[in-house]
């Protein structure tokens, strides 16, 4: 279809069927040689992939929609809509999609931290094939959150690409160096102490970016109609203290901390934190508010005092809620619920 192919090229050819069934006809062979791959895509599969949403890495996915070239189609809007695809992907690549294609990679990275979970497993049974196999894994993870982040796709394979990876924008600057001691590990070198230092470098980078493209959110909108769920937690956890049940007084006190804290981040830092983020990096704004350490209390077992302290937790984000306008909906019987609603629906 580009008009490269080599005398080791092989031919992937693949269809939408119709009605999205994916299940047949399927047809892998060899001609002269030559391999062949017959194979059918879903238009979901499609769409995902196009939308940097798919399970497959976007890294080398993309290629398949954008770079294809369409020899039929059953319909005019078949064909228009797969070139909706196409511009799907295109538009991707553009500066006004930045914010979320780094998103996309910051969505992506917990299959590295699988993959360095592996790494270390394999390495402490002495599983060198293990050990080889995650640190695969781990690279083909840190070049598809590179190539989400840099808007970009490689146009071959893992094992092809490493000189496009190499002249990425943005990525660590021993990038390929580190690669090669994960793939290609020496007797001074492990791979997994590699691996890691790849990540992490990685990771830098995406918070990097991430801190570039985010605009804070408005307090008023993020936490509308919220005191609901404070008041529900500030109870669990005071009747949890009450009967003495310590794992789960703890458990609330944690959710209670854990949400509001990620919503105070999104008004700061203007993003929500997911499982890309440790918590002690998004807690500035929660303590800055002056409340409670539930978590810490929680942990140490005190019940009493986590008591005190989420009673406490109540009375400052009730304060906090209010200096900013942003109204609690606590209600005094159901003729206050039916004014309320009257008035916020009679538009």
């Amino acid at each position: 279809a580009k008009g490269t192919a080599t005398e080791t090229s092989d031919l992937d050819l693949f269809y939408i069927p119709d009605g999205g069934d994916a299940l047949a006809p399927l047809a892998s062979v060899v001609v002269d040689g030559l391999p062949y791959d017959f194979w059918p895509v879903s238009w979901q599969m499609a769409e995902e992939i196009a939308d940097a949403r798919s399970p497959r890495p976007w890294a080398v996915a993309a290629s398949l929609v954008a770079d294809a070239r369409m020899l039929f189609a059953r319909s005019d809007e078949d064909r228009s809509r797969f070139e909706g695809l196409q511009r799907r992907v295109r538009e991707l690549t553009e500066p006004g999609s930045r914010r979320t294609m780094v998103q996309r990679a910051i969505t992506a990275f917990p299959h590295v931290t699988a993959a360095l979970g592996q790494m270390r497993r394999a390495a402490e049974q002495g599983d060198e094939a293990g050990i080889g196999w995650a640190g695969r894994k781990a690279v083909e993870g840190c070049l598809n959150c590179l190539a989400l982040a840099n808007q970009t796709y490689f146009s071959k394979g893992w094992g092809a690409n490493f000189a496009e990876a190499g002249a990425l924008a943005k990525r660590p600057p021993d990038l390929i160096e580190l690669i090669e001691r994960v793939l290609l590990p020496s007797d001074d070198a492990g791979p997994v102490g590699a691996a890691e230092q790849l990540a992490a470098g990685v990771r830098i980078m995406l918070q990097e970016e991430r801190d570039a493209t985010s605009v804070p959110a408005a307090a008023a909108e993020v936490f509308r109609d919220f005191y609901h769920y404070v008041h529900e937690y500030v109870a669990k956890v005071g009747a949890a203290c009450e009967r003495g049940d310590v794992l789960a007084a703890g458990y609330a006190a944690a959710m209670l901390e854990e949400q509001v804290a990620q919503l105070l981040h999104l008004c700061g830092a203007g993003y929500l934190p997911t499982e890309f983020d440790l918590a002690g990096e998004y807690r500035a704004e929660y303590l800055g508010a002056g409340l409670p350490r539930l978590h810490e209390l929680a942990a140490a077992g005190d019940l009493a005092a986590l008591a005190a302290a989420v009673r406490a937790f109540d009375r400052r984000m009730r304060d906090w809620l209010t200096h900013r306008d942003i109204d609690l909906r606590v209600f005094d019987g159901a003729d206050e619920l039916r004014a309320f609603l009257r008035a916020r629906y009679r538009d």
